[in-house]
């Protein structure tokens, strides 16, 4: 088995608008189909977008650009500093559709000096918890950015954020929009309520097509009784 990693994976974009679903994941379809044909594992490397309210405390929702940069891979884990402590790093689960949801990891960057007498270097290297990290990427997010467990506003405007990226570049096929929120753990109740409060529209598309939801153009309503 090899691995080859894509770091940055927008390195492997070229000229496709890192923000489109569509396009990205026109990209990364084609490279996961290579990677199963050739029996090999692709780890892709991007980063968070800054910290703040309104991004939310999902880990999922936090990554820079379209939603299917964690939408289209089977895995994805996140490197998160802990809140509590400066120089530990944790290693947290964020999606897995292959298997249940494992624990994370706790780890440290140290330094040591390598190389022959006459040509000593500093490096550095992991050194790794034995005790395995029981709190979730989207709790250390929490704590990262000031959010509370209490705070019930957060899964609707994450929502929210899905649907704004999922449509970003034209309409979409309800099926396609509905499994992937699924598989972000967006309930459909909160789906429905994120999309009345964008003004989603569904629509019919031809004789042989399904239904298709859209955005309007800088569309934005507000949910009966929201603030």
């Amino acid at each position: 088995m090899a691995l080859v990693i894509i770091d940055p994976v927008s390195s492997y974009l070229g000229k496709t608008d890192s923000h489109k679903n569509a396009e990205v994941r026109a990209v990364l379809e084609p490279l996961s189909a290579m990677a199963e044909r050739a029996r090999i594992a692709v780890l892709s490397i991007t980063h968070f977008s800054k910290a703040g309210a309104a991004m939310g405390s999902k880990a999922l929702h936090r990554f820079i650009g379209s939603i299917a940069f964690v939408g289209a891979p089977r895995m994805a884990f996140a490197v998160i500093e802990d809140a509590e402590d400066k120089d530990r790093r944790l290693l947290l689960h964020a999606k897995n559709n292959l298997a249940a949801p494992p624990q994370g990891l706790g780890f440290r960057l140290c330094q040591t000096i390598v190389g022959e007498a006459d040509k000593e270097i500093m490096a550095s290297y992991v050194d790794w918890e034995r005790e395995p990290i029981a709190i979730t990427a989207n709790e250390a997010l929490a704590a990262e950015v000031g959010f509370s467990g209490s705070d019930k506003g957060a899964p609707r405007e994450e929502a929210k954020d899905f649907l704004r990226q999922m449509l970003s570049d034209g309409p979409a096929d309800v099926a396609t929009v509905n499994a992937q929120a699924r598989a972000l753990g967006i309930t459909e109740r909160t789906l429905k309520r994120a999309r009345h409060d964008l003004g989603v529209k569904a629509t019919k598309g031809d004789f042989e097509g399904g239904w298709q939801l859209s955005i309007p153009e800088g569309g934005h309503r507000t949910a009966k009784g929201a603030t």
